[in-house]
């Protein structure tokens, strides 16, 4: 792709969810940029073994409940 109209930077829900929206027409050229490499390891291929991703694929962040 040579040019583009629209970057998205990050592809979790909300983003993967903006650039699809935006390119359904064809109006728009839409590049989506994320982080981190192909993720074809099995931890990321079979079901469940989500809580056993290492730091190179899960970034490990915790948060706290929000008010609100």
């Amino acid at each position: 792709m040579e040019e583009t109209d629209i970057i998205v930077i990050g592809g979790g829900s909300g983003g993967s969810a903006v650039a699809g929206r935006l390119s359904e027409g064809g109006k728009y050229r839409v590049t989506l940029f994320e982080a981190g490499g192909r993720n074809t390891g099995y931890r990321t291929r079979i079901p469940g073994m989500i809580p056993f991703q290492t730091p190179a694929t899960n970034w490990q962040f915790e948060t706290v409940p929000q008010v609100g």
